[in-house]
């Protein structure tokens, strides 16, 4: 199920801003500039999800930590102000 969500994710991203303009601000449609962000925490919850079934922990490194504080520094930043 991750894996698939996550294929999804990577087709998506390259159109999001333009998917997040068009709706946002053209349309005015409110909330549709969390769209990733949603997206986001659904994967981490599916992932999450899945390694509680399989009870198997992930061996991560300095980099894997890194990058998963800087998603969650750019996600809490955006929920915050608004944007």
């Amino acid at each position: 199920m991750f894996d698939r969500l996550f294929r999804i994710f990577l087709a998506i991203l390259p159109w999001s801003v333009l998917f997040t303009v068009f709706f946002g601000s053209k349309l005015g449609i409110p909330g549709v500039n969390y769209f990733k962000e949603i997206f986001l925490v659904a994967l981490a919850g599916i992932l999450l999800w899945d390694m509680f079934k399989t009870r198997k922990l992930p061996k991560f490194d300095f980099l894997d930590y890194s990058i998963v504080a800087y998603i969650v520094y750019l996600v809490v930043i955006t929920l915050a102000n608004g944007l």
